[in-house]
């Protein structure tokens, strides 16, 4: 039995989405090497990214707003997106699409859906201005001092304020693998627990729901 077609609901619309990122039918990643997760906390602010995509060394956030939802915080969560995350995208039902375009958020795609139908509205650009300190703040200092080989007993501000002196790149790079280990083992299982057709109760397996990263 498949989903219902219910676009009030996000996870009908993550498992539509998934889907159809698995079947190829979605013109957005560079290949089909990729990982997905839902819920990944980020940021100074410990925000949830809605769904998070891994693709060629790219971390691409996606936010979704559903039939019912409103953008009463939606500039705020682009801007604490573009701060981490080298592609945003926000995916959005019909009735949203002509108010999202009337809204200039630079570099940050926009994807509609209509029925069952995925169109890339527009392409997002890869993002040029990057907060270290977001990016530090959305990988544990546990994860940051054994990748860095940094003393223990140093205080996650210390570690903190030690790692903001390195170049972005190497931070991006360090912030990639960290999703990538979170990841990983929970869309592999995934893979092997779906159906032919993803349901929205699926979906909950790619959840990164944890404690607060920065402990």
């Amino acid at each position: 039995m498949e989903h219902t077609k219910d676009l009030s609901n996000a996870y009908v619309i993550k498992a539509m989405f998934v889907s159809s990122i698995l079947k190829g039918e979605i013109n957005l990643f560079p290949n089909k090497d990729l990982l997905i997760g839902q819920e990944v906390m980020y940021g100074k602010h410990q925000s949830f990214a809605d769904l998070v995509v891994l693709c060629n060394n790219r971390t691409y956030a996606i936010e979704i707003k559903a039939q019912n939802d409103n953008f009463r915080r939606l500039n705020s969560q682009i801007e604490n997106y573009r701060k981490v995350f080298d592609y945003v995208y926000v995916l959005a039902t019909q009735n949203h699409i002509n108010a999202l375009k009337d809204i200039d958020y630079q570099g940050v795609g926009i994807i509609s859906i209509d029925n069952d139908a995925f169109k890339i509205v527009k392409r997002g650009r890869l993002q040029n201005k990057f907060s270290k300190e977001d990016i530090l703040e959305s990988v544990p200092v546990s994860y940051l001092t054994k990748k860095f080989v940094l003393k223990k007993s140093l205080s996650a501000c210390a570690v903190r304020d030690e790692l903001v002196k390195k170049n972005v790149t190497e931070l991006k790079k360090t912030l990639f693998e960290y999703f990538n280990f979170k990841i990983e083992d929970k869309f592999k299982n995934f893979i092997e627990e779906k159906g032919e057709v993803v349901q929205y109760e699926d979906i909950s397996l790619l959840s990164i729901i944890n404690a607060r990263v920065s402990k």
